[in-house]
């Protein structure tokens, strides 16, 4: 942000509860027309089961690699 540019990051977070859940950050500054930051704009989306199917696909393919190896 201190350069003025796009930021997209992915934090783990917990709810009340202590549950882990991940969120996907998209910060984007918004510019006048001179070029000048005027707001930033920041949205978030709630990819906990995306994170938690890669994980399952990183798994199963080292399963996989394992038993091609055997």
């Amino acid at each position: 942000m201190r350069n003025h540019q796009h930021i997209d990051v992915m934090p783990r977070n917990y709810r009340k509860t202590g549950e882990l859940f991940f969120n996907k950050l998209n910060i984007t500054p918004l510019l006048d027309s001179r070029g000048a930051v005027i707001y930033y704009l920041g949205v978030q989306y709630d990819v906990t089961e995306l994170v938690g199917a890669q994980a399952e696909i990183d798994r199963l393919g080292q399963r996989l690699k394992a038993l091609e190896k055997a």
